[in-house]
């Protein structure tokens, strides 16, 4: 696209952003998406003043969006090298076994690290343990058609999707109950497997 018709370019950007292209495909085996479709499909155009203030307040947000990812970013590769210095490479136990302090981390999480590691090469009193044998696992509930409900006072159903973009519209509801077990709780940990885990 290169003439905008004295339209902001990035309102227009939004606005196509925001338009379900999907609804317009045609053909079964390869969806098409045919501009003859969408060239009637009606759209806002408020002056260009106003387009320049959603514009503004919209590229703000989303800058604000951007910045919070990056945070995220550094905060998880910050949280995956902690935890590798803690309970991987043992950073703390061997501080304490050549008689420093560890780094980085204040008396009271210091003295929750032992001083020592045992024969098998792990801190002194802890121990290898199979997940198996420490968490309880269960598999997803296998909900038929008939069980989703479309405008319901239900739960959604937590799939692959869900799982990689959170709650969407394309998130399936239901109102069956299954039990306790299939509801979530808060610290339980979700993981998905294509086949044999």
């Amino acid at each position: 696209m290169k003439d905008f018709k004295g339209n902001d370019v990035r309102y227009c950007y939004y606005l196509l952003k925001n338009i379900d292209f999907s609804t317009y495909n045609v053909g079964s085996g390869f969806p098409t998406l045919n501009r003859n479709h969408i060239h009637p499909h009606p759209v806002m155009l408020p002056t260009l003043a106003e387009q320049k203030a959603i514009v503004s307040v919209l590229g703000a947000l989303d800058d604000k969006i951007e910045n919070n990812r990056r945070v995220n970013e550094t905060l998880e590769e910050m949280a995956r090298a902690i935890f590798k210095s803690w309970f991987v490479d043992f950073d703390p136990v061997h501080a304490k076994a050549a008689g420093n302090a560890p780094a980085h981390m204040d008396a009271d999480t210091a003295a929750l690290f032992p001083s020592s590691f045992g024969d098998d090469g792990l801190p002194n009193g802890w121990c290898e343990e199979a997940l198996y044998n420490i968490a309880t696992f269960i598999n997803g509930a296998a909900f038929k058609t008939k069980q989703f409900c479309d405008e319901c006072d239900g739960l959604p159903v937590v799939k692959i999707a869900e799982l990689k973009n959170g709650i969407s519209a394309q998130t399936k509801f239901t109102n069956t109950d299954l039990g306790e077990k299939y509801k979530i709780a808060s610290g339980d940990i979700f993981f998905a497997w294509s086949g044999s885990p």
